[in-house]
C-alpha cells in the first residue's frame, strides 16, 4: 500500500457500520482478534502480522502486515490500541491510499449472552479530493462483510470444540549454516531437482515474498497440488500459509525458524491448523471426529514436512 503518512484521524467524514452476530462468548472472541497472530488463519488475505511495538492494553502497537490479493503479496503498516476492559480494538494505516484523507476502524465486541456475542467493525474515513465517497463503502462493505464472517467461522466452532484448533511442529539439526538451509527451503524452484517427491513447481514474485504453486506424487497414489503464499525473513525463518486446503481443514499456516548451534542449524517447524469438522466427516468417513481428524492432519503435515527436511539434509550433507 502506498500513499500519505497519517496521525490518528480527526474525524468530520463519514462513519460505516457492520454488524454480525456470533454463537461465541464475547471475551474468547475478543482474545481472538487481540492476538495479531491469531489473523492469518482467521481472516483469508493475510498471511503474517508482526507485532514490533506495544504490547500492553491502551499503548500503541506498530503492526506490520504481509497480505495477498489479485495474484500479488502486499505488505503495509497498521497502528493499533488495545482496549481490553472495553472488549474494542482501533486500528489506523500507517499509508493511506491517495482515495483518503483519513481513515480508521475499530472491532467492538458486545456481550449477547453467556456464549453469545455481537462484534461491530465500524469505519470512519474522510474521502480526499474529488474521490468517490460511494466507491469507498463499497469497498468497506466488501472488506467488513469478509471480515466479520471469518470472524464466526473461526469463533464459534472453536466455542463448541477448542481441539479443532492445532498447533504443532518438531525440531530437526541439519548440516550447514542458516544461511545454507534457508536459500534450500527458499528455493522452491529448485525443489524439483532436489526432492524425490516434487515434480513441478511455479514461483512468482520477487524478493522475500513468493506466490508457490507445487504438484507433488503422493504415498497413496495419485498427485496434490497446492498453492501457498510465502514470506521469508532471510536466514532466520519462512512463514507461509495454504491457499488450496482439502476438506478436512479451513486454515493452514507454517512457520520454518533456522537457529545456529554447533555449526549445524537447528529448524523448528510450527504448524497452525484449524480443522473443518464437517469436511473431515467428508473426507475420512462420517465418523470421524476432532480427535481423529487431528491425528490425520499431524501426520499427514508431519510427513511432509520431514521429506523436506530430510532432503534438506541430503542436498547440504553432500555439499559439505
Amino acid at each position: 500500500m502506498t500513499g500519505r503518512p497519517t496521525a490518528a484521524p480527526e474525524h468530520a467524514g463519514e462513519s460505516v457500520e457492520h454488524v454480525i452476530d456470533v454463537a461465541a462468548p464475547a471475551e474468547d472472541v475478543y482474545r481472538l482478534l487481540a492476538d495479531a497472530g491469531n489473523w492469518a488463519w482467521i481472516f483469508g488475505p493475510f498471511v503474517h502480522l508482526d507485532v514490533a511495538e506495544g504490547g500492553t492494553a491502551g499503548a500503541e502497537e506498530r503492526v506490520t502486515v504481509w497480505s495477498h490479493g489479485d495474484g500479488e503479496v502486499h505488505r503495509w503498516v497498521k497502528h493499533r490500541v488495545l482496549h481490553p476492559d472495553r472488549l474494542r480494538i482501533d486500528y489506523r494505516p500507517e499509508q493511506l491510499p491517495p482515495a483518503l484523507a483519513a481513515m480508521e476502524r475499530s472491532f467492538v465486541v458486545e456481550p449477547a449472552g453467556e456464549r453469545a456475542a455481537r462484534v461491530r467493525l465500524v469505519h470512519r474515513f474522510r474521502a480526499a479530493g474529488s474521490s468517490a465517497p460511494d466507491d469507498i463503502r463499497d469497498t468497506i462493505d466488501r472488506i467488513s462483510d469478509a471480515e466479520l464472517a471469518g470472524v464466526k467461522a473461526a469463533a464459534e466452532p472453536l466455542a463448541e470444540r477448542p481441539d479443532l484448533l492445532l498447533v504443532f511442529g518438531e525440531t530437526v539439526h541439519l548440516p550447514g549454516r542458516p544461511a545454507d538451509v534457508y536459500d534450500f527451503l527458499w528455493d522452491a524452484g529448485a525443489w524439483p531437482d532436489r526432492i524425490p517427491h516434487v515434480s513441478e513447481v511455479q514461483v512468482q514474485g520477487t524478493g522475500d515474498a513468493q506466490l508457490v504453486e507445487m504438484r507433488t506424487a503422493e504415498a497413496r497414489g495419485g498427485t496434490l497440488t497446492t498453492k501457498t503464499v510465502r514470506i521469508g525473513f532471510p536466514h532466520r525463518a519462512i512463514v507461509f500459509k495454504q491457499l488450496l486446503l482439502p476438506p478436512v481443514g479451513r486454515a493452514h499456516v507454517v512457520r520454518w525458524s533456522l537457529a545456529e548451534e554447533s555449526g549445524r542449524t537447528v529448524v523448528t517447524s510450527r504448524h497452525t491448523v484449524l480443522v473443518d469438522a464437517e469436511g473431515a466427516r467428508r473426507m475420512l468417513g462420517a465418523d470421524t471426529d476432532p480427535g481423529k481428524a487431528a491425528e490425520f492432519v499431524r501426520r499427514e503435515l508431519t510427513t511432509k514436512t520431514r521429506l523436506i527436511f530430510d532432503a534438506a539434509g541430503e542436498h547440504l550433507g553432500r555439499a559439505s
